[in-house]
């Protein structure tokens, strides 16, 4: 592309000087109570800033970084409010990639309504993931952009994922992990057409592979085993549905205490449907030298 030099139009554009934009009246970003965060798909606050889903994404789980603080300028915001958002838009990248595994991210943001910024007043950062073919001709013919996510499912993932991702893990050694998985799992069932309990189990010097499972659990070599993923397993438990009850509801947050404490301290974790029918499951993964789990019952005629 060839460029074309015209400085007597800097005379015309030096013209646009004294207008600036109005900041007079509150942006929809604007002193969003915490209380209304999962209404407004807050997904995380940090202490200047925070991070929110996009409702008119250009891409399944496109996020913005905000500010607290309403203005329109890059300048007026102080270095602890700078470092927060790099801060926020590299745990924003961090959830997305270990969620939806993005193979790219557009970050970046937009200053003024004539660089294409929809709320100029209140500056904020977009974080967008990208895939190879994420565009097709649907933007073309149907001005429509097709958005292949559930937008309340992945709220939930990204929330908890960047708790999980934020706070410094604490190590565990065995007795510590089975003490609070029994605790926080005493009071949940797992639902089929009947409901078991889970039991929190360790085996010393042991691995979580199949073969450990069917010979601890006593099976016969050709049992039918089933390999799953534990969001898989718990996908109606530690996610609000619509079809809840309140007992159902106030159990989530504690399915998903459940679940992040297996993921974030045993390593190797699996889960094994064991059997028909009458099918025994097992979440099993190795903490240190031992192999810390839990085993429940699922019936499927």
């Amino acid at each position: 592309m060839e460029q074309l030099f015209s400085p007597w139009r800097s005379k015309y554009m030096e013209s646009f000087k004294e207008n600036t934009r109005k900041t007079d009246s509150k942006s929809i970003f604007a002193d969003i109570p915490p209380e209304e965060d999962e209404m407004r798909m807050v997904v995380y606050r940090g202490k200047t800033s925070f991070i929110i889903m996009n409702l008119y994404p250009y891409n399944a789980g496109h996020l913005m970084i905000i500010p607290y603080k309403q203005t329109p300028n890059f300048s007026d915001l102080d270095s602890e409010t700078r470092l927060e958002i790099m801060n926020l838009i590299d745990l924003s990248m961090k959830a997305l990639t270990e969620i939806l595994s993005p193979h790219g991210f557009n970050v970046g943001l937009n200053l003024g309504s004539v660089a294409g910024g929809s709320v100029d007043s209140h500056i904020h950062f977009h974080v967008v993931p990208r895939w190879h073919g994420d565009t097709n001709f649907m933007p073309v013919l149907a001005d429509t952009k097709v958005i292949s996510n559930d937008m309340r499912e992945l709220y939930y993932k990204l929330r908890d994922t960047m708790q999980k991702l934020s706070k410094p893990q604490l190590p565990m050694n065995t007795q510590e992990l089975v003490e609070q998985l029994r605790e926080v799992s005493k009071d949940l069932l797992m639902p089929s057409e009947s409901d078991y309990p889970f039991e929190i189990f360790q085996w010393n010097d042991a691995m979580p592979t199949m073969d450990e499972v069917l010979q601890r659990g006593g099976y016969a070599e050709d049992t039918p085993v089933e390999s799953v993923d534990l969001d898989y397993l718990f996908q109606n438990l530690a996610e609000e549905k619509d079809w809840h009850d309140d007992v159902q509801k106030a159990q989530v947050p504690k399915f998903r205490q459940f679940a992040d404490l297996m993921k974030t301290h045993l390593k190797g974790l699996q889960v094994y449907r064991v059997g028909t029918v009458e099918i025994d499951v097992y979440a099993v993964g190795r903490i240190g030298n031992d192999v810390v789990g839990f085993k429940t019952k699922v019936i499927e005629t």
